[in-house]
């Protein structure tokens, strides 16, 4: 039973988590990492609703059918010193990804199949972003990308 401690902090097992990620992570300054900014979530559920919510609450659209439409208008603006030029490929990705068809699924194996089961009984409420899957047809590791130019 995963204890429930109100709207501000969550569930216990959630909360525990934050806490042991602020103790042993390492602070990042939010000014010139600007890349690690971006919307956070309430303590109940994160699922389709809470696009809706961003796209309220920033003023946004989503656009889900415009012909050539990516993730990024243009990766160039992750660009800086370290990193000038992106694999052509990787560019269209990012800038063209609705002619993208993906399928993709995920499975806990060996040594780790264990401790995915311990996340699920750790985390029993999930979300509709991560949920852990453990029926055997779903449980096979691939990721296939299908573009349509």
């Amino acid at each position: 039973m995963n204890i429930w401690l109100g709207k501000k902090r969550g569930y216990l097992t959630d909360w525990i988590t934050q806490k042991w990620v602020r103790f042993t992570g390492n602070k990042a300054d939010l000014r010139s990492e600007r890349l690690l900014l971006g919307p956070m979530g309430d303590t109940e559920k994160i699922g389709e609703d809470f696009y809706k919510q961003v796209t309220s609450d920033e003023n946004l659209e989503i656009v889900t059918d415009e012909n050539n439409s990516g993730l990024l208008k243009n990766l160039d603006v992750l660009k800086n010193s370290s990193l000038q030029n992106f694999n052509p490929k990787v560019k269209d990705f990012y800038e063209r990804t609705i002619n993208y068809e993906f399928d993709v699924w995920s499975e806990w194996v060996g040594f780790f199949k264990p401790f995915g089961r311990l996340l699920a009984v750790i985390f029993p409420n999930g979300s509709s972003s991560l949920t852990f899957r453990f029926l055997h047809w779903i449980q096979a590791v691939g990721l296939r990308v299908k573009s349509y130019n």
